[in-house]
């Protein structure tokens, strides 16, 4: 995970604020997660977005949301939540064009996706869909997203 370090520097400046990363997800979310984006949205979860989930559950940062293994309330909150993955792909296949794209999360005008046709990760416009980056790893799109929001 070369994007971890970034990682580290939002959760050094959340700290600053009072404030945590989301806890990781566990081993049984994990599994739950996978199970749940078989049967809906009829792919496998990527390995590395396991990994990423593994450290954090979901990033909510300076216009940033990485989307959880479910719905969860961000960290020092009472009513500001992340987006579940599959409920927020699910969403998004509402337009099927994004119906061939796993979307792990959004910025304020991209979505970081993953093409499956071709199984390149991609930086898309959020309307009207348009390709800015196509990178051969997540964890280059994580490094990208995450840069972009520092």
């Amino acid at each position: 995970m070369n994007y971890k370090y970034l990682l580290i520097e939002i959760d050094r400046r959340r700290r600053l604020r009072g404030k945590e990363l989301q806890p990781a997800c566990t081993k049984n979310q994990l599994e739950q997660l996978a199970a749940k984006v078989r049967e809906e949205l009829n792919t496998e979860l990527p390995k590395d977005y396991t990994e990423l989930l593994s450290y954090t559950n979901g990033i909510s940062y300076n216009g940033l949301v990485i989307y959880a293994s479910e719905k969860s309330l961000v960290q020092g909150t009472q009513d500001v939540f992340i987006p579940g993955f599959v409920e927020a792909n699910l969403l998004h296949r509402s337009d099927s064009y994004y119906n061939d794209f796993l979307i792990f999360g959004e910025g304020n005008m991209d979505y970081y996706t993953l093409y499956l046709p071709d199984r390149l990760y991609r930086v898309i416009d959020r309307v009207p869909g348009n390709v800015i980056a196509i990178f051969p790893s997540f964890d280059e799109l994580m490094r990208k997203a995450l840069q972009d929001h520092l």
